[in-house]
């Protein structure tokens, strides 16, 4: 269960709506509202006065804000700049249970990897039969080019899902096949 799933359950065995935890909490009903359906990752302070309102005892271990859960979501986001998918997998194994963050973020960046592996194979393909094609005699421009393309599209990605890291948010990785839920 997440954090977001947490505090919804609380407020709702409190019988309290979004709108009167905004006014006892002092929270923006929109964070809130990002919070509960898991959009965003609270800050520790926000978790902080909502669960003080809610009387929950969250464990600071799976805290998004902690520093545990941030560097296990940044290690799990390098692996994608070394795709070898047994990385990742191992990361999401073994902290799965432990850190939601992982939980939530370890399928998409398996399938991101899953993904760009079968990308790199068909690009080399594709490369290998236009050059056949040819007789070798290809343009070297007509092959660096999509390759080019191609490896700075995912490295804008994972860039990308570094910020998303640094502002709490989940990962997203627009360029995925969606084979691990």
């Amino acid at each position: 269960m997440t954090i977001g799933e947490k505090i919804r359950k609380a407020r709702q065995q409190k019988s309290l709506t979004q709108n009167e935890l905004v006014e006892l909490s002092g929270v923006d009903a929109k964070t809130i509202h990002r919070i509960e359906t898991g959009k965003v990752a609270p800050r520790l302070s926000t978790l902080r006065m909502i669960s003080k309102i809610l009387a929950l005892n969250l464990n600071t271990e799976e805290m998004p804000d902690s520093g545990r859960s941030k560097a296990w979501l940044i290690a799990l986001n390098l692996t994608n700049f070394y795709p070898i998918i047994v990385l990742p997998l191992l990361i999401w194994y073994f902290k799965k249970d432990e850190i939601d963050a992982v939980n939530d973020n370890g399928p998409s960046v398996i399938n991101f990897q899953i993904t760009y592996l079968l990308l790199t194979f068909i690009l080399m393909l594709v490369t290998f039969i236009a050059t056949q094609s040819f007789g070798g005699r290809i343009n070297f421009q007509l092959i660096a080019y999509p390759i080019f393309v191609f490896q700075a599209t995912f490295f804008t990605i994972i860039i990308y899902n570094f910020i998303r890291i640094s502002k709490r948010n989940k990962l997203r990785y627009f360029i995925a096949l969606r084979i691990i839920k």
